[in-house]
């Protein structure tokens, strides 16, 4: 659906930008910025000085991303597909794969939300919308929203960190893996971050954010809120603010890096 390393990423989504205030430059926009160790020398496509600097830690997979920025949430986003024309409606996506997930990272401080837009086997729209600002979960009979949390780092590596075997940093339990908040929470999976209780002790000074995979369960979802079954994705939104590496679908749960092609994972294996 969606890589920020093709030539041409935004392809297959319409971008809508916030251009009320003319007098403004830009009140919302979106780029795609070069990691600097790929292309350090590119000024047009450079990386921000306020994004979080994942080159330090040698297990990041490096590579551009997709930046979506704008103070207004509702005004800046990207939606798949695209119209054809733009008298006509948007087509479907057709999509009958069950879990879909998107690789992202949202700047600290910053609110985000993603929407996507199902066919059930009753042949009504339904829509689930995650985001970072709702704090309880409300069912409606087209619309499903509910909260977004996802896993931080700590700025600087405690010592407990440091004496704690790599392969213990591998291991996930999908039990563990539900969002502590509501019921509702959304799977999301980052091997090396998951916060132990000496980082979720500390101060929210103290943590910053990190790459993570957010996987969305469509069937069971579907199933939970609406009581009828999942058919196809038509639709996928994904609002400002927010940086993207990739959006993908597949049939199964990926439980882990190890389930994944190397290209599609969060983080590349230790070696020697």
């Amino acid at each position: 659906m969606l890589s920020a390393y093709g030539t041409d990423p935004l392809q297959l989504w319409d971008i809508y930008l916030d251009d009320s205030n003319p007098e403004k430059e830009k009140n919302g926009f979106i780029r795609r910025i070069m990691d600097h160790n790929i292309n350090p020398k590119n000024e047009t496509e450079s990386r921000r000085s306020d994004s979080i600097d994942d080159s330090k830690d040698e297990r990041v997979v490096q590579g551009p991303f997709i930046e979506i920025l704008g103070s207004s949430l509702p005004q800046n986003f990207i939606i798949c597909p695209p119209k054809r024309d733009a008298s006509e409606s948007r087509p479907s996506l057709g999509i009958t794969l069950s879990h879909l997930h998107i690789v992202i990272k949202i700047p600290s401080q910053s609110h985000f939300s993603f929407e996507v837009t199902i066919l059930d086997d009753k042949q009504i729209i339904r829509r689930f919308r995650a985001s970072t600002y709702q704090s309880t979960t409300v069912v409606k009979p087209d619309l499903c929203t509910f909260p977004l949390k996802l896993e931080r780092k700590p700025r600087r590596l405690v010592r407990d960190a440091l004496l704690l075997p790599d392969k213990q940093h591998g291991k996930f339990d999908s039990r563990d893996n539900q969002n502590k908040i509501l019921e509702w929470g959304i799977n999301q999976y980052n091997p090396q971050y998951t916060q132990s209780e000496d980082h979720a002790s500390g101060s929210e000074d103290d943590m910053i954010s990190c790459w993570n995979r957010i996987s969305l369960p469509l069937v069971e979802y579907t199933r939970r809120a609406y009581g009828t079954k999942y058919l196809e994705t038509m639709w996928i939104q994904i609002h400002s603010t927010c940086q993207l590496k990739r959006i993908y679908f597949t049939e199964n749960e990926m439980n882990g890096d190890d389930m994944l092609p190397e290209e599609f994972r969060l983080y590349q294996n230790n070696k020697g």
